[in-house]
């Protein structure tokens, strides 16, 4: 019994380290910090052009993921940019047909990062977006609203919204058939 009640004790210890270790992160900017990196090209020959911003999480998932859904653009003969929400980030996108932000989800926010990035984008000229918010939960995001209300607020058409979590992904709050339905270009359902 008293074996239990050690291990118990050790349990909230660690939990009170781990919440602890993270609201230190969270309160010191790491989360929503700005990288700038290069925009990197796939398939300079697309003849479509996309453009797929995203902000770096803790771990590698917004990256991987950002980097699959432009892989796929690029496989369905788009020509992509993707680089990093940053004040370095273009927004002028005159050049572009599509536009995707993706971003990692912490404590229920869109990171400070990509907001900035979309601030700075006076006029959207009507550019087709996807927003892909990418989170360890289990419940439906709001940001992805709050998102697409600045995207249209700026003249920009909203095309799709994705959850996306570790492991699965909800489209519409729904967990997809197939992945032809629910991909953002070719005919899935839109959030509306």
């Amino acid at each position: 019994m008293e074996t239990n009640h050690f291990g118990a004790v050790l349990i909230l210890i660690a939990a009170f380290v781990v919440f602890a270790v993270f609201g230190g992160l969270l309160l010191s900017g790491i989360i929503s910090r700005e990288i700038v990196s290069e925009i990197e090209v796939i398939n300079a020959v697309g003849s479509k052009s996309a453009l797929v911003v995203y902000q770096p999480g803790f771990s590698s998932f917004p990256r991987d993921a950002s980097y699959a859904f432009a892989e796929g653009l690029a496989l369905s003969g788009w020509r992509v940019g993707i680089t990093t929400a940053s004040s370095e980030t273009p927004s002028e996108l005159s050049n572009y047909s599509l536009l995707t932000l993706a971003y990692p989800v912490y404590g229920g926010t869109v990171g400070t990062a990509i907001v900035k990035y979309v601030n700075r984008i006076n006029n959207f000229h009507g550019i087709k977006t996807v927003i892909i918010a990418l989170q360890g939960g289990d419940k439906p995001s709001v940001t992805i609203d709050t998102l697409r209300q600045q995207v249209q607020a700026a003249n920009g058409t909203f095309l799709k919204g994705v959850d996306t979590f570790y492991g699965r992904q909800r489209c519409n709050g729904k967990r997809p058939t197939s992945r032809e339905e629910h991909h953002p270009l070719k005919g899935g359902k839109r959030n509306q």
